[in-house]
C-alpha cells in the first residue's frame, strides 16, 4: 500500500511489477555475412532491462517470446493487434506495438 501526501492511502491497481522490459524491431536482421540463429535473435533486440542478471540465453529466450506472440496472434487476424497480454504460470506477458516495426514487451511478476 503506498500512501500519497495527505496521508490517504492508494492501492497499487494490479498487484503486479515489472520484471523484464525488452524493445524490439522484427524486421531488423544481423549485418554479419552468415548468421546464426543466435545472430538473427540478436538484431532484433535494442534495448532488453530485467530486475535480476540475465543470462544471453535467457535474454533470447525473451525476445523469441515477445516476437512468437506477435506472429501467432497476428495470424488470426486481418489488421495485427496493437496490444497481446497473456497470462504464464509464473508471469504475466504484455506485448505493445508502439510503432509500425517496433515492439515494447513487458514480463510482470506478482507481488505478494
Amino acid at each position: 500500500m503506498l500512501y500519497h501526501d495527505q496521508d490517504t492511502a492508494l492501492v497499487r491497481p494490479s498487484g503486479v511489477r515489472i520484471h523484464t522490459c525488452l524493445l524490439l524491431d522484427p524486421t531488423l536482421q544481423p549485418t554479419v555475412a552468415k548468421p546464426i540463429e543466435e545472430d538473427i535473435q540478436d538484431a532484433k533486440l535494442l534495448y532488453y532491462f530485467s530486475k535480476d542478471e540475465a543470462t544471453i540465453h535467457t535474454i533470447r529466450n525473451n525476445v523469441g517470446l515477445a516476437e512468437g506472440l506477435v506472429v501467432f496472434f497476428s495470424s488470426f487476424c486481418d489488421t495485427p493487434s496493437t496490444e497481446i497480454e497473456v497470462e504464464l504460470d509464473s508471469a504475466r506477458v504484455v506485448v505493445d506495438q508502439i510503432e509500425q516495426n517496433l515492439f515494447i514487451a513487458f514480463i510482470l511478476e506478482e507481488v505478494a
